[in-house]
């Protein structure tokens, strides 16, 4: 574009401009990348990213660790908490060699997490979801990616070549306590975001005593003993889920917790049970052993709330966290089939399939019809 002296209105070179309507134009730039600009040049909104050969694109995929690694270094150096501030500000902040801190801000930048405005760095929209810190449960759950990405994908080839069925132990179980309290405070952001709906969804005036099982059910059987003064909760899990673990005092008198191999028979009987991300951690003969505990804890018109991804034979998605879950802990995601499978073996039936949000399913389970 120029102007009517014949001048470049911006310094920028685009492969193909449309004219301007009411100040903004379309342009191409030569990446393939579709966007509209205002007459002084400035980007104002992305309509289509940077078109990649398909050699880039999985060139793209083979360094994603570099975007794990770079969030995570971030957080654990504080430096997000600094913003806005120039290099050297944020480096004096910080005690950080001010060449690599610059480094590191700019592959911020490149992941839309701060931008760089006259020599000042800002965080982005994006970038406002990991600070503060120390409340920021993407901020916890960027370390422990990091830790997932470091401890158990290294183990891929070797997982994939095992023909035996394996369960191991979650990286979470051999942790310090100073690391679960990022990855519980991870899992409980998620737990909040993802199944949140559930509150609301169901009538819990129904039910009056509740089994939640894993760290998720944590998060749910506190916000609705909170809203539902008759409801009765016990939170069963693996010893990690309790380590540590704090309760709202005024909850005690109605709520209870208990480490519980749960395999095992179940220490007392509910009319709805929560299960909400946790099957996935197992095999089916052991997911199989849990459901038949969850069978005889519930009562004769109990509910069972299972909360999973399914996959579709149809559909990619979900791949890699199924991926993650046989390196993590040898279980594995499972299509709604597979579940109707598993569920009749124990007498539960399927009274409902709910899409709750993006990659999570409420699949609500009763005693099988006799």
């Amino acid at each position: 574009h120029i102007d009517k002296s014949g001048q470049p209105l911006y310094m920028h070179r685009y492969a193909q401009v449309e004219p301007f309507y009411n100040g903004i134009a379309h342009v191409e730039a030569f990446s393939g990348e579709l966007l509209t600009i205002n007459t002084q040049g400035e980007k104002m909104a992305l309509l289509r990213p940077t078109l990649q050969k398909p050699w880039q694109q999985l060139s793209a995929d083979m360094v994603g660790f570099w975007r794990t690694e770079t969030l995570a270094a971030a957080v654990r150096l504080q430096i997000l908490d600094s913003l806005p501030g120039t290099t050297e500000g944020i480096a004096q902040q910080t005690t950080l060699p001010s060449k690599h801190l610059g480094r590191l801000l700019r592959a911020l930048w490149e992941l839309d997490v701060v931008e760089n405005t006259e020599d000042t760095w800002q965080l982005t929209e994006k970038g406002q979801a990991f600070v503060p810190h120390h409340d920021s449960f993407l901020a916890a759950a960027a370390i422990m990616w990091s830790d997932v990405n470091r401890q158990v994908w290294g183990n891929i080839t070797q997982a994939i070549c095992q023909e035996k069925k394996q369960t191991h132990p979650v990286f979470k179980v051999t942790a310090s306590d100073e690391k679960r309290v990022k990855y519980h405070q991870a899992i409980d952001g998620y737990a909040v975001e993802d199944f949140s709906p559930v509150l609301t969804l169901i009538d819990w005036q129904h039910h009056q005593y509740l089994i939640g099982v894993g760290r998720s059910a944590k998060v749910l059987l506190e916000l609705l003993l909170t809203t539902h003064k008759h409801l009765h909760a016990l939170l069963l899990g693996e010893e990690y889920v309790f380590q540590p673990i704090s309760i709202n005092s005024i909850l005690t008198p109605r709520y209870s917790l208990k480490p519980h191999r749960l395999h095992h028979p179940w220490p007392q009987r509910a009319d709805a049970i929560l299960l909400p991300r946790v099957l996935h951690y197992w095999h089916d003969e052991q997911v199989i052993q849990i459901l038949q505990q969850a069978h005889h804890a519930l009562f004769p018109q109990g509910k069972i709330y299972l909360l999973e991804m399914l996959l579709d034979e149809q559909s990619p998605d979900g791949g890699l966290l199924d991926l993650n879950m046989l390196v993590e802990s040898g279980g594995q995601l499972r299509t709604l089939f597979q579940w109707k499978m598993l569920l009749a073996q124990v007498s539960l039936q399927v009274q409902e399939n709910i899409n709750l949000t993006y990659g999570v399913n409420l699949l609500i389970l009763q005693h099988q019809d006799k």
